[in-house]
């Protein structure tokens, strides 16, 4: 009598991801990372993507603790080389930036982005900003610029449009968006010609994980090859930033 063989078990790949629009949405999750999981998950067997939720300055801990595996679109240059964590990266997988934008106001110009350290500035908690030498300590930041932090874009966006700040820094990924869903906002918001500091963005995995890089890029091949990885991107208005 022939017995049947249990299936084999998938092994667990904890993804961490912190709100970082229009990568997570911490609202209601979501986002290109968890798409992307969806996307790993529906290709193969061997290993179950899953979900855990973070804050930007808590992600390092999440690492050292072994409380997650894999965290993606992500820089090293972000905090991550400052500390002792085994890591290794992927190739890149897409570019990007960060702006500067404004209330469009008469007399306002590209100029008035040259010097940032006498406006008023609206920022994300806890990222890592070119104008601030990639520091992201709160205490450090309030003390070298008039600066308010907060946990969302859209509110950044918001303090911009009511001039309750001069200047706020976003992500150009999720201007797009924003732009996308909000087209009246766009003639009121003037952007910067420059970045504030440029993406390479990777996915970055614990030394130790039970996936490495190698065996991960594998499986990026077959949804590139697969077209999948690109219908991902064009699906968000990323397309032109693809690089993998």
């Amino acid at each position: 009598m022939l017995m049947a063989c249990p299936a084999q078990a998938q092994t667990k790949i904890r993804v961490l991801a912190y709100p970082f629009p229009p990568f997570f949405n911490e609202d209601n999750r979501t986002g290109l990372t968890t798409d992307l999981i969806a996307l790993l998950n529906n290709l193969q067997t061997d290993y179950h993507f899953e979900l855990k939720m973070t804050s930007p300055t808590r992600r390092y801990q999440q690492f050292a603790t072994a409380q997650a595996d894999i965290i993606f679109f992500e820089m090293p240059t972000w905090g991550w080389q400052e500390t002792t964590l085994g890591f290794e990266q992927t190739r890149e997988i897409m570019t990007g930036g960060e702006k500067y934008v404004t209330a469009n106001q008469k007399g306002r110009d590209q100029s008035f982005f040259n010097d940032l350290t006498s406006k008023t500035i609206s920022a994300y908690n806890g990222y890592h900003y070119g104008f601030a030498n990639f520091n992201a300590n709160q205490h450090w930041l309030r003390q070298n610029f008039h600066i308010v932090l907060h946990n969302s874009h859209e509110r950044i966006l918001d303090l911009v449009l009511k001039n309750k700040v001069e200047i706020g820094v976003v992500t150009l990924s999720y201007l797009k968006k924003y732009f996308y869903a909000n087209p009246q906002s766009r003639s009121k918001l003037l952007i910067s010609d420059r970045f504030d500091q440029r993406y390479s963005l990777r996915t970055l995995v614990r030394t130790g994980a039970p996936i490495n890089v190698s065996q991960f890029e594998q499986l990026l091949d077959r949804l590139k090859q697969n077209k999948q990885l690109r219908g991902l991107f064009i699906a968000n208005g990323l397309e032109d930033q693809l690089t993998y």
